[in-house]
């Protein structure tokens, strides 16, 4: 059915029509619901929105739509496909494909867009939103199967450390944490090559929490971020040249595009620097079996880490953990060094929103853990921030593979297809 609803203004209708559609049309075989809103139409039309207007035809109709500007309609069908006619004359559109499921397929979906009345057509075929690149120029192939990129383990895990979290944000434990957070002088780093323990969270499993206990060596040490890897990690993984450069990338551009947007986190532990830890337990936290079906977990922040030292499961500090490269699939599911290098990074801007929100919650204002639903709508727009970074950086034609396409190449891992979807 169709649901003919205003939009927004025409102002912001016409800001992002054209250079945002491509990266919602997440077509998806089921059930799709398209939204379709006019704007950006000809020079001096009104830009005032109407008054809602409701309307309705079949799935399956063809006929005429006539939308002002900053209108909108919603075709909402079951029965795999739907066509939808809308007026020209000089006017634009914005069209946006959502579908209500977590869990994206790994296949390719076909969608057409062509014109009434002229010899012009296009058609072509959509990877789903969440395919990210594999490897970036002069890193290792991909290892993993198109199964992996699904990141319904990855939503799944998230959403239980941030009850977790909430739990967490109520605890004795933190309260001592946050009063011994007092703002200090900043000491001085580890040197590189310095080993320290800390403990992993190893099972995702929520009724069994689990644990391992790990060495790590620092190896790269920044203005912001520090960067640890296990000691355990694959010998085919990173080499140190690959180690440091990643380590410059987190530090330099992504750790400033969330602290610019949601602010500084705490520092509990009063080195001045967030820490990153690159360990095998988290790709073992998932299983070879399941991670080629339902994903894995790339990274995630464990806010039980904010807990003073009566909790010996906490690291006390401001942690980010991630998966390191394991191309021959020693630990569970086979990722590459030029995976890691792309995928990871988009899931540290998602958690380092996470724990920049908690701390400044619960550490900074003594307060309780936000609201889920607000939390994770920001670390979604955390992961946008990546690829306008990107597109501010690289306006058309350039950094693109192919120069027609919309994004360049470094924003679309970035870019997140289903915002619209979820919020």
């Amino acid at each position: 059915m169709f649901d003919v609803r205003s939009a927004s203004s025409r102002e912001r209708r016409c800001a992002r029509a054209g250079a945002r559609a491509p990266r919602s049309l997440a077509l998806l075989p089921a059930m799709i619901a398209a939204t379709v809103a006019a704007g950006c139409a000809r020079a001096g039309d009104a830009t005032t929105a109407p008054a809602v207007l409701a309307r309705s035809a079949p799935c399956a109709s063809s006929g005429m739509v006539t939308l002002g500007v900053a209108q909108g309609t919603v075709a909402d069908c079951t029965n795999g496909g739907v066509t939808v006619t809308l007026t020209g004359g000089g006017s634009s559109y914005l069209i946006v494909a959502q579908f209500p499921t977590e869990q994206t397929p790994a296949q390719l979906v076909t969608y057409t867009l062509s014109t009434v009345g002229l010899a012009t057509s296009s058609a072509g075929d959509r990877a789903p939103a969440m395919q990210w690149p594999t490897a970036g120029a002069g890193a290792a192939p991909a290892t993993r199967g198109p199964g992996a990129f699904i990141p319904t383990r990855q939503r799944a895990v998230d959403r239980l450390l941030l009850a977790r979290a909430r739990t967490i944000a109520r605890s004795p434990w933190l309260g001592h944490a946050s009063r011994s957070s007092a703002p200090a002088a900043s000491v001085a780093p580890p040197a590189v090559g310095s080993t320290r323990s800390f403990h992993v969270l190893s099972s995702f499993d929520a009724a069994h929490p689990a644990w391992k206990s790990v060495t790590a060596r620092l190896d790269y040490v920044g203005g912001s971020v520090l960067v640890y890897q296990d000691v355990a990690a694959p010998a085919d993984g990173f080499t140190a040249a690959q180690l440091q450069q990643f380590g410059q990338y987190v530090d330099r551009t992504l750790y400033p595009i969330d602290t610019t947007a949601f602010g500084q986190p705490s520092d509990i532990d009063r080195n001045g620097r967030v820490i990153m830890l690159l360990s095998p337990v988290v790709n073992a936290g998932v299983p070879a079996a399941t991670c080629y079906s339902q994903g894995y977990v790339a990274g995630f922040f464990n806010a039980e880490d904010f807990n003073s030292g009566a909790d010996p499961n906490s690291n006390q500090g401001e942690i980010f953990y991630s998966i390191v490269p394991d191309p021959s699939g020693q630990f569970s599911c086979a990722h590459g060094v030029g995976d890691v290098d792309a995928e990871v990074p988009v899931v540290f801007l998602h958690e380092m929103q996470h724990l920049i929100n908690f701390s400044q919650h619960t550490i900074v204002s003594h307060g309780q853990a936000g609201a889920s639903w607000m939390d994770e709508g920001l670390s979604l727009v955390a992961e946008e921030l990546g690829s306008t970074y990107y597109e501010a950086r690289c306006p058309p034609p350039s950094c693109r593979a192919d120069p027609s396409q919309l994004l360049p190449d470094s924003a679309l891992a970035f870019a997140r297809g289903f915002m619209l979807d979820s919020y």
